[in-house]
């Protein structure tokens, strides 16, 4: 019987490794685990085969910047807005404050400022949009970079 339990449980394991599991769990599994790597490949493979405009392609491009927010700021923010001015008013405020959210906590600092720019085009009276505002300049002043405080003066939230 033991033996029996423990074929089970290395076919079962064989067949998760083989790529027999969910690619989706898997993408936000290396994303949650810290493997933004593997993150960037399963989303990336994911949003390739996804519908555009669909709420699927959304959500999955969305994670997709947000894995992209820790190996390539850059790219997480070209990525991103051109994921915005695609689907316009189907990138919520929600959409912005996930990837800008990564963007800040890895200190890419001016990629996050950019988004927040972008985002104040349409969402420059949203509450969600100013509280994040709010947090990334506690961060950017709390770092000490003189630019970035310079680049958050001129946005929307800002009064500028």
């Amino acid at each position: 019987m033991k033996f029996r339990a423990t074929i089970l449980t290395l076919s079962l394991a064989l067949f998760a490794c083989s790529g027999g599991g969910d690619p989706k769990e898997a993408a936000y599994e290396a994303l949650q685990s810290g493997d933004y790597a593997a993150a960037v490949d399963g989303f990336g493979a994911l949003v390739a085969k996804a519908s555009p405009g669909s709420p699927e392609h959304l959500e999955l491009a969305v994670e997709h910047c947000r894995a992209l927010a820790h190996t390539s700021p850059e790219t997480a923010q070209t990525t991103f807005i051109a994921l915005a001015d695609e689907l316009g008013e189907k990138i919520t405020p929600k959409d912005y404050s996930m990837v800008v959210t990564e963007l800040a906590g890895e200190k890419a600092f001016m990629p996050a400022i950019a988004l927040l720019e972008k985002a104040g085009e349409k969402y420059a009276d949203n509450e969600t949009m100013k509280s994040l505002f709010e947090k990334v300049k506690a961060r950017v002043e709390a770092g000490e970079d003189p630019e970035a405080v310079k680049a958050l003066s001129s946005l929307p939230y800002a009064g500028g």
